[in-house]
């Protein structure tokens, strides 16, 4: 799906052009490519996001269906260049002409890239999934796994409890590094703690105070070396702290750790981070708008 932009005229330089959703994208194929006198300045795989149009915090945009669907190519001519030619130097309000131009053009299109019509949320491909399940087979098979599963032996549970308890005690202020209060009645805190390379890569213990859980993550657990990727850290993380509040809340509620209602409860811990993201993103676009055209928008709830 695409069609070609009306020219526009800026100050007597002249742009023109074409904009397109793609079937399938990536964040990194997203975006508009530059071009003057047949030459790109900027594109694939770093094209040129307007934040009004293409939200996120940074250059690449939001990691949503917009910024990896709505594409386009620009010819820009009489623009200034960067001695490097790789960049467009916009000069006076050049740039926010033609982002307030592009935001009026794409309107329909962006909505087009989210909607379902247009394919929908990104979708876990079955055959990208089945080898990455086949990929580590050799490794959930491996003889290391098999001795660990066959000699599997778990202390008593008020054993557990007690060396969680311990590893509480001997926690430090240095060691811990943040407090999130979620509820009233739920404050998660985290910290990093250099136990020893034989104790749980990671322990949930509720504190003095009943309203208070602590995730102490073990930073010797040998199997925090093989996670090289930043990405792999944060997933890592941020899954601990689902765990651990879906698992808090779930015995408030039932009195007891029951793992089915444990992943139930995450299921709409995740569901609701999903949200959270796309509002986030909606009001990155939305001020970036009001900002580019001079419009004041409304504060979101229970902000002034």
């Amino acid at each position: 799906m695409c069609r070609d932009l009306p020219e526009l005229d800026i100050d007597g330089k002249k742009v023109k052009g074409w904009i397109g959703v793609l079937r399938k994208g990536g964040r990194k194929f997203g975006g508009f490519s530059l071009f003057q006198n047949g030459r790109q300045i900027q594109g694939f795989p770093n094209a040129w996001k307007p934040k009004a149009i293409y939200g996120g915090v940074d250059d690449e945009g939001a990691n949503n269906l917009v910024a990896q669907r709505l594409t386009g190519v620009l010819q820009l001519d009489g623009f200034v260049v960067s001695h490097t030619k790789d960049a467009i130097l916009f000069e006076g309000d050049e740039e926010d002409k033609l982002e307030q131009f592009l935001v009026n053009e794409t309107k329909a299109y962006a909505e087009y890239a989210k909607s379902r019509r247009g394919g929908g949320r990104q979708k876990w491909s079955k055959e990208q999934v089945r080898e990455f399940a086949k990929s580590m087979q050799s490794e959930f098979t491996s003889n290391e796994f098999k001795d660990a599963l066959n000699n599997a032996a778990l202390p008593p549970p008020e054993t557990t409890a007690a060396n969680n308890q311990q590893i509480l005690k001997t926690l430090t202020a240095e060691e811990e590094l943040v407090t999130l209060d979620i509820l009233p009645d739920l404050k998660v805190v985290m910290s990093l703690k250099e136990t020893s390379e034989w104790e749980p890569h990671v322990t949930f213990v509720p504190g003095a105070d009943p309203s208070t859980l602590h995730v102490i993550i073990n930073g010797l657990h040998p199997y925090y070396q093989t996670l090289e990727a930043k990405d792999s850290m944060h997933e890592c993380v941020q899954q601990y702290i689902f765990d651990a509040v879906a698992e808090f809340k779930t015995s408030k509620l039932l009195s007891r750790v029951n793992p089915d209602s444990v992943r139930r409860l995450k299921n709409d811990l995740l569901r609701a981070r999903a949200t959270q993201l796309d509002n986030a993103d909606a009001e990155v676009r939305a001020q970036a708008e009001a900002d580019l055209f001079g419009n004041k928008i409304d504060s979101a709830p229970g902000q002034s």
